[in-house]
């Protein structure tokens, strides 16, 4: 049937739905508007969840970009006030350990909060 062909590609998963409540019409010689009508608000139902969810998902992707962007405006912050950060970061034992410890604790929070958004992905 074409529209089980077709429901293979990408984006058209309603239609093997659709094929199925057909092939059942047709087998039984049922309605199917009425099938079709549940679909239908079946779906939307799915897209308003989907929806909602990507909203949701706003607040961790703006946390992972404030994360990213954090430590060069705090560079900006230190070269602005007259101070050479870099410097210390690189010349101290104290500013190596701060600086390995705020790349890493940064790293790790861009990959705690891009799981979180994967992991919600997953579930669309």
């Amino acid at each position: 049937m074409a529209l089980q062909e077709d429901s293979d590609q990408p984006g058209h998963r309603l239609l093997a739905s659709v094929a199925a409540c057909w092939s059942v019409a047709e087998g039984s010689g049922a309605g199917l508007a009425v099938a079709l009508d549940r679909l239908v608000a079946q779906e939307r139902e799915a897209e308003d969840i989907r929806v909602q969810l990507m909203a949701h998902l706003a607040a961790p992707r703006a946390t992972s970009r404030m994360l990213s962007i954090l430590p060069v405006i705090g560079l900006a912050m230190g070269f602005a006030l007259g101070v050479d950060p870099i410097g210390w970061l690189m010349g101290s034992p104290l500013g190596l350990a701060c600086l390995f410890g705020g790349v890493g604790l940064a790293l790790l929070g861009l990959w705690w909060t891009s799981r979180i958004t994967r992991r919600v992905e997953a579930l669309l």
